[in-house]
């Protein structure tokens, strides 16, 4: 079905996203620049008649450049997009053509190029958040709210009564970040929650409710075999909460790879480079609570001693035959299914889109299933919606409308099986 795409006149984009938020994605993916400024790309200098001609790189080592530097500015132009009301906005356009080499003639330094662009990027991206307090706002800023009302931030450790030890020492390591124990929530942590004898399930809600939360996962098979560690998943999800993900010595990425997405920190205490992936986590959560930068060799010793705690803790060997397979349940809402069966049952997975100038735009389910989106706020419900799909495999990106503005998605197998599985 061929995708229309009017353009009458343009107008201001809206930032559909909270400016604190918005703030803390855009200073994240600022971080993740300067980490790519300072990356080391071993090379060696090639002589041709008596002079030096160029650098030649480790192929490897460039290679792996490249694709991080491609994978930071496809994250960010993301989040650019997602942000707004208008996908393709003057924020998303300026952050694009930042640093673009417009002449080759063969004899350029590459990751010298490529740096020089990163650069100029962040620019943008500082720039950005200098015009942010100017930026119209399509929802009621939480900053507009009396301070009293304020939600106040704190960190949600959400895990298996199992994983007790694992969560200890998590626990003990946010601590000595700096974090104070009112400033983290943890069942298995004595001090780091408050028993007043009441309803557990009602604690928990009363903190989805009244704070601003950073949830921490501590993914293991003990975790998919728990109604109350998937159900606070579920929350985090609706809510829209930032979160990361802890996994494991026993647990595997291919298990929750339709639970996690690649693009999410995610640390596997005994898997690939975890102290990196530790060093960008530190850097986010800092980040998000506005506290100060650590001092290096300290973190880089309190990190150590919580990697070597986590993977000396033993597990039972007759792990649940549950986990062999990705967990989608209790992600989505009732709402979300809703709209998922209509699709499924269309017997059409396609994602058909009619985009107007201004932002409206109809959805079609399936050729069916039509839905008519008129405001910043249903088009922010209408993205996470997606972004749920994508997060758990229900959907797939396949492309981009004829004007490159906005994504395509279609149902994957999953999506079929998934009513099937309830």
């Amino acid at each position: 079905m061929a995708k229309k795409v009017v353009q009458v006149e343009e107008r201001r984009a809206l930032l559909v996203w909270d400016k604190s938020r918005f703030q803390t994605e855009i200073e994240q993916r600022i971080v993740v620049g300067k980490d790519l400024l300072a990356r080391d790309v071993p090379s060696q200098s090639v002589y041709g008649y008596g002079y030096t001609v160029k650098k030649q790189y480790d192929e490897n080592a460039f290679e792996t450049f490249k694709q991080a530097k491609k994978k930071w500015e496809n994250v960010t132009k993301e989040i650019l997009q997602q942000a707004f009301d208008i996908p393709k906005n003057n924020y998303f356009e300026e952050f694009s053509k930042a640093g673009y080499i417009a002449i080759v003639t063969g004899r350029e330094d590459w990751v010298i190029e490529y740096k020089k662009e990163v650069s100029q990027k962040i620019a943008a991206l500082e720039s950005l958040i200098e015009q942010l307090p100017y930026i119209p706002c399509a929802q009621i800023e939480m900053a507009s709210v009396p301070a009293s009302k304020a939600k106040a931030k704190k960190i949600f450790v959400s895990h298996s009564s199992k994983d007790a030890d694992f969560a200890k020492a998590l626990v003990k390591l946010l601590l000595l970040m700096g974090f104070q124990p009112n400033e983290v929530f943890c069942s298995s942590v004595q001090g780091c929650w408050v028993d007043n004898g009441g309803d557990f399930f009602k604690v928990i809600r009363k903190h989805f409710d009244e704070y601003e939360l950073f949830v921490i996962f501590i993914h293991s098979p003990r975790f998919y075999e728990s109604h109350v560690s998937l159900n606070e998943m579920g929350a985090a999800w609706v809510l829209q909460s930032e979160y990361c993900s802890f996994l494991t010595a026993d647990m595997s990425f291919k298990q929750i790879d339709a639970v996690v997405p690649s693009s999410e920190v995610a640390v596997k205490v005994n898997g690939d480079e975890p102290k990196s992936r530790m060093n960008d986590w530190k850097n986010r959560i800092l980040s998000w609570f506005k506290k100060k930068e650590m001092v290096e060799s300290l973190w880089e010793m309190y990190r150590d001693d919580f990697l070597e705690k986590a993977n000396q803790i033993v597990y039972p060997s007759n792990t649940s035959q549950s986990t062999s397979k990705p967990i989608v349940h209790n992600v989505l809402s009732d709402e979300d299914e809703k709209r998922l069966k209509e699709w499924v049952d269309s017997n059409d997975n396609e994602l058909y889109q009619v985009w107007y100038t201004g932002g409206s735009a109809v959805f079609g389910l399936g050729a069916m299933n039509q839905y008519e989106v008129k405001s910043g706020k249903e088009m922010a419900e209408w993205q996470s919606f997606f972004k749920r799909l994508l997060a758990i495999g229900l959907i797939e990106a396949v492309g981009y409308t004829s004007n490159g503005n906005h994504p395509e998605y279609q149902l994957t197998e999953k999506a079929y099986k998934y009513f099937e599985q309830q």
